[in-house]
């Protein structure tokens, strides 16, 4: 068996299986949430001014292989469904936060942060279909709102906190997704959007 083929099968068999992968998903995103605060607690309880200004500290494994995980699920979930392929670019941009410092790399840190952060509000207004999501879409909206006016005009919160916040409205709508997906492929729970479309009867000829 060649590599292309096994790849091919491999593939084949993650692609069959969305509901298990959307469980995992959901228990990935619920564990990305946490990440701004393992950053806090091993790093002696510091609040840092945001969430990439924990790439130099002292235990930075953990910025690094937390980030690199959630970075990780935004591309798989993007490759593996069609209609979230933006999740691969959020995905992309992220791991750029990651690999380009804002120290040493700006303004690409900037940039992709940018990338990052405004695209996942950005597809929370054109891509929350499905019963779940449309009905959280405004209020994920509203907080991202809010955290931006916190932010910047009234300054009320640091970006820290507000990175963290904006992390939850695009975990949220993340988490949701594939909440519907799991009941889309339960056992009567409506058609799923990643099964194949059943092919049509060829015409017979006269």
């Amino acid at each position: 068996m060649t590599s292309d083929s096994t790849t091919q099968q491999l593939w084949g068999i993650v692609r069959q299986q969305p509901r298990r992968l959307a469980r995992f998903e959901v228990a990935l995103a619920t564990v990305c949430l946490t990440v701004p605060a393992f950053l806090i607690a091993f790093d002696t309880w510091n609040v840092r001014g945001s969430i990439s200004a924990y790439w130099d500290m002292s235990q930075n494994q953990v910025f690094y292989y937390s980030l690199t995980v959630a970075a990780m699920m935004f591309i798989v979930r993007g490759a593996r469904a069609e209609r979230h392929w933006y999740s691969a670019v959020l995905g992309l941009a992220l791991s750029g936060v990651v690999l380009f410092n804002e120290q040493d790399w700006q303004p690409w840190h900037g940039i992709l942060a940018a990338v990052f952060f405004g695209g996942g509000v950005l597809a929370i207004v054109k891509y929350s279909e499905g019963p779940w999501a449309s009905k959280i879409k405004r209020p994920l909206l509203a907080l991202a709102v809010l955290v931006l006016l916190m932010w910047k005009p009234l300054g009320v919160i640091s970006l820290f906190w507000a990175e963290w916040l904006a992390m939850v409205a695009l975990a949220g709508h993340f988490i949701v997704h594939a909440l519907e997906e799991i009941r889309d492929e339960a056992p009567g729970g409506g058609t799923a959007h990643y099964r194949a479309e059943p092919q049509q009867p060829q015409s017979s000829r006269r």
